[in-house]
């Protein structure tokens, strides 16, 4: 959407060039600016020119696009960057952001205003056409790669806007079966955590909540800590240098596993303990198999003996018959 047709027919034409670099590294060239008609309402892009070898004015820029810069000549020549027979939804969402972000970097607030109204316009009038905003996806990448940050969010609601329109029209735009779609979510895990916010500040009132919070990512910016499967953590051998959440005579006691196991999680392995336990009793078995000892002690009995004194003694003993241990009786001859 280059049109140049209001530099060539306007009574203000000049000869001034705009050169633009672009991100892949072409160049492209603006003719017949006049330098006099940007000074009053873009004093940062006046300051921009200067005298080439011929004479004549130049201003080079750095941009992410060459109808961002058209866009921003014709708002300072027209007060508006669209043409007037231009329909609302076939300007893309990426447009609107690019020519937002250019109005912050040569401070135009009121470009910036009409911007954010054109990008909101678009965004509530596709909720009620049967297919999403025009180029939704390459708006959602150059919002959350220029315009996400948190001093950024401050100043706008860009990343507001979209994220309720896909919040609200997810599964009326079928954005979950859209590959592009879950491509963008999959690669901008602050655009999916954005979404899961969402979902929750509403209550989770959309039955296709879960959906939305399933979709897959590919990683999250903080980092997850290691955890152990027991009562302390442990770091993997090798992975941090910084010490360990013990001090100095703990870390004596709790030795570092050496791993090259990159997994979040480590197992802790005990030493069996060595110990012998010995139990003092009459008669003991045990069953190492089982893992247990088993101890008998026998039933004491008490009796009185013949001169009237009080035994103790097992009960086995005491049930036992008496032994006569005098030998063979022998009887008296007279």
């Amino acid at each position: 959407m280059n049109h140049y047709g209001f530099l060539v027919y306007s009574s203000h034409q000049g000869d001034g060039v705009v050169t633009i670099a672009l991100p892949d590294g072409t160049v492209e060239r603006i003719l017949n600016v006049s330098p006099s008609k940007v000074v009053d309402k873009c004093p940062l892009l006046f300051h921009a020119f200067e005298d080439n070898e011929h004479g004549a004015p130049q201003a080079s820029l750095e941009a992410d696009s060459v109808d961002a810069v058209v866009s921003l000549i014709r708002f300072i020549y027209h007060g508006d960057y669209l043409l007037p027979e231009v329909q609302q939804d076939e300007v893309p969402l990426t447009r609107h952001a690019q020519v937002y972000k250019i109005g912050v970097d040569f401070d135009m607030p009121k470009l910036q205003v009409a911007a954010y109204v054109n990008f909101m316009a678009n965004v509530e009038a596709s909720c009620s056409l049967p297919t999403a905003p025009l180029g939704l996806c390459e708006a959602i990448r150059y919002i959350y790669r220029h315009l996400a940050a948190p001093e950024a969010r401050k100043e706008h609601s860009l990343v507001d806007v979209v994220v309720n329109y896909c919040v609200s029209s997810f599964k009326y735009h079928k954005l979950g079966e859209s590959d592009e779609f879950c491509r963008v979510v999959f690669d901008l895990p602050d655009f999916h955590r954005d979404l899961c916010q969402t979902c929750g500040t509403r209550d989770y009132q959309e039955y296709y909540s879960d959906e939305i919070m399933r979709l897959p990512v590919s990683y999250y910016k903080d980092p997850v800590p290691k955890r152990a499967l027991d009562e302390f953590q442990l770091d993997v051998a090798g992975d941090s240098d910084e010490p360990g959440p013990f001090s100095d005579s703990e870390d004596q006691d709790h030795k570092r596993l050496k791993s090259g196991n990159k997994d979040p999680f480590m197992v802790v392995h005990r030493f069996k303990d060595t110990k012998e336990v010995i139990i003092h009793s009459e008669s003991e078995s045990s069953s190492d198999e089982d893992g247990f000892t088993v101890v008998h002690r026998p039933k004491l009995a008490a009796h009185t003996d013949k001169n009237g004194k009080v035994k103790i003694e097992s009960a086995t003993a005491a049930s036992a018959p008496a032994v006569n241990n005098t030998g063979p009786t022998s009887r008296a001859t007279s």
